[in-house]
């Protein structure tokens, strides 16, 4: 009985300390931004071949006689004007994001040269 009055007595005295703990936050370093170069895109050759009713057959023929199989897509007017807005919005984005890229090296950049 005696152990669990001192032990009691040691907690509730511990409980009474009037002392404040202040912490003071500490500037953290940043570390070196490591962002790889990106790969240059590698396009690939390709043939556009516009086909109407007046050339179909002869297309299908030039086609056979170089042992391709004849296989066609095809794109409304509009559907061509909508691709090309499409590539266009792509290669506006891209452009975006290598301006973040460089901006982040800039910055994490500058601040480990001082």
């Amino acid at each position: 009985m005696k152990h669990v009055m001192l032990c009691l007595l040691v907690l509730l005295a511990a409980c009474g300390r009037n002392e404040k703990i202040i912490e003071k936050p500490v500037p953290i370093e940043k570390t070196e931004l490591i962002v790889p170069d990106v790969r240059p895109v590698e396009q690939y050759d390709f043939e556009w071949i516009v086909v109407t009713q007046q050339n179909f057959a002869e297309v299908v023929k030039n086609l056979e006689s170089k042992g391709q199989t004849v296989v066609l897509f095809a794109v409304t007017p509009q559907g061509y004007q909508n691709l090309s807005m499409n590539i266009a919005e792509l290669r506006s984005f891209i452009v975006q994001q290598q301006s973040v890229i460089v901006s982040y090296k800039t910055y994490y950049g500058k601040k480990n040269e001082e």
